[in-house]
């Protein structure tokens, strides 16, 4: 019967002019299945078009929201680490003397801070002694000699009218 389809077999049969009714008929089902083939391709295409827009648009509304995630947690991150300088702050305002101290260590270095305190021991004698025992001492009446000798005349010179 007819040659097998391919790219030269109806093709080479209509040039020819020695094409019969097989010969045609079988042109317009291959014709009809290639024009299938087409539709059927272009749906698919089309239906991938449309998977493709989903997804891009699922992908700008997942960075979308990742994004406005992201300030959150900058703004999460700004306020703890402004609630820590404040912890800090407070903890440091607590412990000020050894923070301050520890700061002015680290700022002079040991050395400098041996020397001073050799320089602090050497001024120590008596008026620094007696400078600090006046400022341990509260605050009081002026001190009276305590013996008893005088308290005796006191009462004495009240009883001889």
């Amino acid at each position: 019967s007819s040659p097998p389809l391919g790219d030269s077999g109806p093709s080479m049969a209509v040039e020819m002019g020695a094409c019969t009714n097989e010969d045609l008929v079988e042109v317009y089902r291959e014709l009809e299945r290639l024009e299938m083939a087409l539709v059927e391709e272009k749906q698919r295409t089309a239906r991938r078009e449309d998977e493709v827009n989903q997804v891009k648009q699922l992908h700008t509304m997942e960075v979308g929201m990742l994004e406005e995630m992201l300030k959150q947690a900058m703004a999460e991150n700004e306020s703890l680490q402004s609630r820590v300088a404040a912890l800090e702050l407070e903890t440091a305002e607590r412990q000020s003397i050894p923070v301050a101290r520890k700061l002015w260590e680290d700022s002079i270095g040991a050395d400098a801070i041996l020397s001073l305190e050799e320089k602090v021991q050497g001024l120590t004698g008596p008026t620094l002694e007696r400078k600090a025992s006046l400022l341990d001492e509260p605050e009081m009446e002026p001190h009276r000699p305590s013996n008893s000798a005088s308290m005796n005349n006191s009462t004495e010179s009240y009883k001889r009218p």
